[in-house]
C-alpha cells in the first residue's frame, strides 16, 4: 500500500505544473481576443474608399472591413462613373471574372495585373495611364475587352493574347493593327474612328462575325481584306474611302451578310457615305449587292438608288429648288440619286409647291417642313418612314394625312389649320412617339384616340424633351374634352380645350 501511495503522489507532482500551464493558456486565449488564425481572415487595405465601398456592395457587406477571405466571393464588379483612381485592394480577388470601370479616373492597372480568371475588361471612355497595356501581361483568360475612347495609340500587348473573341478598340489613335494578326480565333472586332488606313494585317482573321470599321479611310483595298471573310453577319462600311461592292457582292453570294433565319442570323450592312457614283443606263456600281440587299435585314441605305434614266425627277420647280438648295447645289448641277438618299432635312415651307412628287426618292428624311405651300396630296410620302418632325401649318389644301402612317418614329405633328378631321386621327394613332402636337383648327371633335395615346406615354412630359410635352387643341370643338383630362396635368404646354365639366 505504501508504495501505491507514493507512486500517486509522484504522479500528482507531475500532473500539477501541467494543468497550471494549460488554464494559464487558456485563459490567455479567450477567443474574444485572440488575433487571426489564417491569413485568409486579414482585412483589406484599401486607398481609395469609393472602390472599398463599391466591392462591399457588390459582396452585399453592410459594415467592417473587407477580408482577404470574403473578397475570393467578388466574381463581377461594375464601379463605372464612379470617381474611383486607386485600384489597390483588388488583387486579392482571384475569382474575378468580369470588371467594369467606364469613365472613372483610375490612375494605375496593376493591382488587376495578375487576376488570371478575368475573362471580360471593359474600361471604355477611362484613360488608359500613358496608355501602357502592360498590366494586361498576366490577364491571358481574357476573352472581352472594350477600350473604346481610352486614349490608345500602341496595342502590341495584345498580339499574345490568344484567349481573346471581342476587342473594341472604337475612337482610339492607332495606326497599326499589325498586333492583331495573329488573333485569328477572333469572332468581333470595333475599330470604329482611328487613324489606321492599312488593314492588310486583318487577313488571317476568317472567323470575325462582326467587323465594325466605319471611318477608317482605308478605301477598296481595305475592303478587300475581308474577301475571306465567309462568316461575316456585320459589317460598317460607312465612310471608308470605298467606291467598288465587288467583294461584298462575292461575300454575299457565298452566304455571308446575309439573312438566315434557320440559324437565327440577321444581317447587318452599312455602306453609307462613300462615293460609289451615280447610276446610269451604263453602268451600276451597286450591282455586285442589288440581288442580296433585300436579304439584310439592318440595312444603309434602306433602298439602293434606282436605275436612273434622266429626266427630271421633280416635275414642281419650286419643290425641286427647295431640294437643290438643301443639297447645296446649283440650277445646273445634277441630281443624283445618291444625293438624294443622304438627304435628312429638307425645309421647303413658304413656297408656291404644288406636288411633292420625287420626295420618294428621299427614303432616310427625318425632318420636313412644307407649312404655308399650296401642296394637297401628301400621296408621295407613303414612301417615307423615318420622318421625326413634320411641318404642314396652315397647308390648307391638305385634307387626307394618312400617307404619313408609316412614320411612327414621329415626335413632332403641327398641322394648324389643316382640316383632316377625325378621320386623320385614325394616323395620328400611329404616332405613339409623339411629344409636340399643334392640330388647332383642324376640325377634330373625337379625342378619344389622344387619350389612347397619352394612355401610352405619348405627349407626356416624362417622354418629351426637356420633359415639356407640347399640345395645342385650340379651335376644336371637341364633343368631350374630359377624356384627356387625366393626363393634362402632365402636359408642360397645353392651349385649348374646355375642362370645365372634368372632373
Amino acid at each position: 500500500m505504501k508504495i501505491f501511495i507514493d507512486c500517486f503522489i509522484s504522479r500528482i507532482k507531475f500532473t500539477l505544473p501541467i494543468l497550471a500551464f494549460a488554464l494559464v493558456f487558456t485563459a490567455c486565449g479567450d477567443d474574444d481576443d485572440m488575433g487571426p488564425v489564417g491569413g485568409g481572415d486579414e482585412p483589406i487595405e484599401f486607398n481609395d474608399d469609393i472602390l472599398e465601398q463599391a466591392v462591399a456592395q457588390a459582396l452585399d457587406i453592410e459594415s467592417g472591413p473587407i477580408s482577404k477571405s470574403e473578397i475570393m466571393g467578388l466574381i463581377e464588379l461594375n464601379i463605372s462613373g464612379l470617381v474611383v483612381e486607386d485600384l489597390t485592394g483588388l488583387q486579392y480577388a482571384e475569382n474575378l471574372t468580369r470588371f467594369v470601370a467606364q469613365n472613372t479616373p483610375i490612375q494605375s492597372f496593376d493591382p488587376v495585373s495578375e487576376l488570371s480568371s478575368l475573362r471580360e475588361f471593359d474600361i471604355r471612355n477611362t484613360a488608359i495611364p500613358e496608355g501602357n497595356l502592360d498590366f494586361l501581361e498576366g490577364l491571358t483568360g481574357l476573352e472581352y475587352i472594350d477600350f473604346r475612347g481610352t486614349g490608345l495609340s500602341d496595342i502590341s500587348n495584345l498580339a499574345l493574347m490568344s484567349s481573346l473573341r471581342e476587342i473594341y478598340l472604337r475612337d482610339n489613335n492607332i495606326v497599326d493593327f499589325s498586333p492583331l494578326s495573329d488573333l485569328t480565333q477572333l469572332t468581333y472586332l470595333n475599330i470604329h474612328t482611328n487613324p489606321a488606313t492599312d488593314l492588310s494585317p486583318l487577313a488571317n482573321l476568317t472567323a470575325l462575325e462582326t467587323l465594325i470599321m466605319r471611318n477608317i479611310q482605308a478605301g477598296n483595298e481595305g475592303l478587300d481584306v475581308v474577301r475571306n471573310f465567309t462568316k461575316l453577319r456585320r459589317i460598317n462600311a460607312r465612310n471608308t474611302g470605298i467606291t467598288d461592292l465587288t467583294v461584298l457582292g462575292e461575300l454575299m453570294a457565298q452566304g455571308a451578310l446575309q439573312d438566315n433565319p434557320t440559324e437565327g442570323i440577321l444581317a447587318d450592312v452599312d455602306i453609307r457615305d462613300n462615293e460609289f457614283g451615280e447610276v446610269t443606263p451604263d453602268n451600276d456600281p451597286y450591282a455586285p449587292i442589288r440581288p442580296y440587299w433585300e436579304n439584310i435585314d439592318s440595312r444603309s441605305p434602306e433602298n439602293l438608288p434606282d436605275d436612273f434614266q434622266g429626266g427630271s425627277t421633280f416635275p414642281d420647280g419650286a419643290f425641286e429648288s427647295a431640294v437643290r438648295n438643301a443639297l447645296g447645289i446649283g440650277p445646273e448641277d445634277d441630281i443624283t440619286n445618291e444625293m438624294l438618299l443622304g438627304l435628312e432635312e429638307l425645309d421647303a415651307r413658304d413656297l408656291p409647291i404644288e406636288s411633292i412628287e420625287g420626295i420618294e426618292m428621299m427614303p432616310n428624311l427625318t425632318f420636313l417642313r412644307l407649312d404655308r405651300t399650296n401642296v394637297s396630296d401628301l400621296s408621295p410620302l407613303a414612301a417615307l418612314s423615318q420622318l421625326e418632325y413634320f411641318n404642314i401649318n396652315t397647308t390648307t389644301g391638305i385634307t387626307d394625312i394618312s400617307p404619313l402612317e408609316n412614320n411612327t418614329g414621329l415626335g413632332t405633328l403641327i398641322a394648324r389649320n389643316v382640316p383632316f378631321g377625325n378621320e386623320g386621327m385614325s394616323t395620328i394613332a400611329n404616332f405613339t412617339q409623339l411629344h409636340r402636337l399643334n392640330m388647332r383648327n383642324t376640325g377634330v371633335t373625337d379625342l378619344s384616340v389622344l387619350a389612347n395615346l397619352m394612355s401610352q406615354g405619348a405627349l407626356q412630359n416624362e417622354n418629351a424633351p426637356g420633359n415639356t410635352a407640347i399640345l395645342d387643341i385650340r379651335q376644336i370643338e371637341a364633343d368631350d374634352f374630359c377624356v384627356i383630362f387625366p393626363y393634362i396635368d402632365n402636359i408642360a404646354d397645353l392651349d385649348g380645350g374646355d375642362f370645365s365639366d372634368c372632373n
